[in-house]
């Protein structure tokens, strides 16, 4: 082999090791901040379901272009809130796992669980299932775009 075709070699394993490692983090990055996770079902004839499965790292970007009016429009009801609400997130954040809220009725059923890094609702009823897992960062970054849009306002 000679000198110029080593060279050659090294550089393509150069950049090969570069592209490998940029999607390791990338991947690292998707699956560390977990996934965006919604299903709605309506029972009954011709009821639609629909669900939906994003990395919470695109949901997070993507959240970056909803209109700063769709939060202004909601902050002076957020606003007073806005402080305890950030606080429970953090102190849910260090909490055990476990069920926060849990109603059972003749309408419907309602759960909220923490586990892990993340919140899963449940509600059923006889119309309707719903099932959305959300990561606690996700939760964090919607109230950051509200405490922007108060701060704005």
């Amino acid at each position: 082999m000679t000198h110029k075709e080593k060279r050659l070699l090294t550089i393509v394993l150069v950049i090969a090791a570069v592209y490998l490692g940029a999607v390791g983090a990338v991947v690292l990055a998707v699956q560390r901040a977990g996934m965006l996770v919604v299903e709605v079902e309506e029972k009954g004839p011709g009821g639609d379901s629909v669900r939906i499965r994003v990395p919470a790292v695109f949901a997070q970007v993507a959240l970056r272009f909803v209109p700063e009016k769709v939060f202004t429009d909601q902050a002076q009801d957020v606003g007073r809130w806005l402080p305890v609400i950030q606080a429970a997130c953090a102190e849910l954040g260090r909490s055990p796992d476990g069920v926060l809220l849990e109603v059972h009725s003749p309408d419907e059923d309602v759960s909220v669980v923490k586990k892990g890094r993340r919140l899963q609702v449940d509600v059923r009823s006889p119309q309707e299932r719903v099932h959305v897992v959300m990561p606690l960062s996700m939760v964090a970054c919607v109230l950051s775009r509200f405490e922007k849009a108060i701060e704005g306002s």
